[in-house]
């Protein structure tokens, strides 16, 4: 699981294809997080795809307005809010907080 400021921020430089791993700078974390790619093929379909659509921007999902910017930092809250989720005050971040709820009773770390 990534935070939404990982995500959206995510740069081409951070992906390496040829090993099938995204490498997450430690900003902010005690160490770099790296996430491999291969153990998804759907992963690695979408990141191919998301390359093609960035065209010429250093960033995975580039602002709209300005390919050299990443995406707003308000963007993806905006599109859940379009979900229509009949929950009240839900932003994207509820998204990870309840798969680490899941996986940690399921006795992932």
């Amino acid at each position: 699981m990534v935070r939404k400021s990982e995500l959206i921020e995510a740069t081409w430089s951070e992906v390496n294809f040829n090993s099938l791993e995204w490498r997450i700078p430690g900003e902010g974390m005690k160490m770099d997080n790296l996430l491999p790619l291969s153990k998804s093929k759907q992963a690695l379909a979408m990141f191919e795809e998301l390359k093609f659509l960035a065209g010429d921007s250093p960033y995975v999902f580039p602002n709209r307005h300005d390919y050299r910017r990443p995406l707003s930092n308000t963007t993806l809250n905006c599109a859940v809010r379009t979900l229509d989720l009949n929950v009240r005050d839900f932003v994207i971040h509820d998204f990870r907080r309840t798969a680490s709820t899941l996986l940690h009773k399921q006795g992932y770390n």
